[in-house]
């Protein structure tokens, strides 16, 4: 958990700033020893500037990735018992895919964020769901945990017939996250499923996109229809 507080808490200003040293560095030696003897020596002293700061930016970074493997080792067994179950297979419908949600929480206790440079904010928290269609109800199970403490909120299968069920929809709202010393406005799409009485049954972080919208409405469609089939 050590490095992967360095992943928040490290800037990368010094290692960019390094790496376009070395590139004007590069270019000033070549343009010196074709044309101009003292561009050359700025050359040399802009390179050594360039390689000491990409040096020192680069130890104790961690990458992305590393983060993005630490949350999918957590993961591995989650919705395992479900997936491995014969008897649910034969009870799942043909027709509604079971569905499975990972995504960076954009909220909890202490959250460390940051953008990368592949554009994701990645969090110290991370949520997921899984929900399986049977032909008349539902499974869903959830999971919510830090990836830097023992936080770990786990919410074990349950299932539901659709006739218990009340609707699906996307909630959207924007919260404010942290990269480095700027604070930004940051969109977030949940889903919210409640039951026939409107206490909720599942509430998680999914992608802002096309397929949520498709995803409640999957859900609310089978509610409706009270099958999957």
């Amino acid at each position: 958990n050590k490095s992967l507080e360095k992943y928040f808490s490290l800037s990368d200003t010094q290692y960019l700033v390094g790496l376009c040293a070395l590139v004007a560095g590069f270019v000033l030696l070549w343009l010196g020893w074709a044309y101009n003897y003292w561009m050359f020596i700025v050359g040399i002293v802009v390179l050594a500037v360039g390689m000491a700061l990409f040096i020192f930016g680069s130890i104790g970074r961690v990458n992305p990735d590393a983060v993005d493997s630490k949350r999918d080792v957590a993961l591995e067994d989650f919705g395992r018992e479900q997936l491995e179950d014969a008897r649910l297979e034969k009870r799942l419908s043909a027709h509604v895919k079971p569905v499975y949600v990972v995504q960076y929480a954009f909220e909890g206790e202490g959250l460390e964020s940051r953008k990368s440079r592949d554009g994701v904010w990645r969090t110290s928290y991370v949520s997921a769901f899984r929900i399986f269609f049977t032909r008349d109800g539902i499974i869903v199970l959830s999971r919510v945990f830090s990836l830097l403490d023992d936080h770990d909120e786990r919410h074990e299968a349950k299932e539901y017939k659709y006739s218990e069920l009340g609707r699906a929809e996307i909630v959207r709202d924007s919260v404010r996250l942290a990269s480095g010393k700027q604070k930004f406005t940051v969109s977030r799409a949940r889903l919210h499923i409640t039951d026939a009485s409107g206490n909720d049954v599942l509430l998680a972080q999914v992608h802002d996109d096309m397929d949520a919208d498709a995803l409640a409405d999957t859900i609310n469609r089978t509610i409706e229809h009270g099958s999957a089939s």
